[in-house]
């Protein structure tokens, strides 16, 4: 008998899972840097990216659709 672990979500807000390019700029800096989403929700994103961001730091990201 298998039982996996019950797992509580926590989160408000629908999170759906979308693998979408994206570009990001810092807010008053110099340099844009590409990467891509892990998901998405109304009250965020997750993403990953090789460009150094700092805790705090204000960006621009555009999402690229399909």
């Amino acid at each position: 008998m298998n039982i996996e672990p019950v797992r509580i979500e926590r989160r408000h807000r629908q999170r759906f899972a979308l693998d979408l390019p994206v570009s990001i700029r810092r807010n008053g800096g110099a340099g844009e840097a590409c990467g891509f989403t892990q998901n998405l929700s109304a009250g965020g994103v997750l993403f990953y990216t090789d460009f150094p961001l700092s805790q705090g730091d204000a960006i621009e990201l555009t999402l690229v659709m399909p």
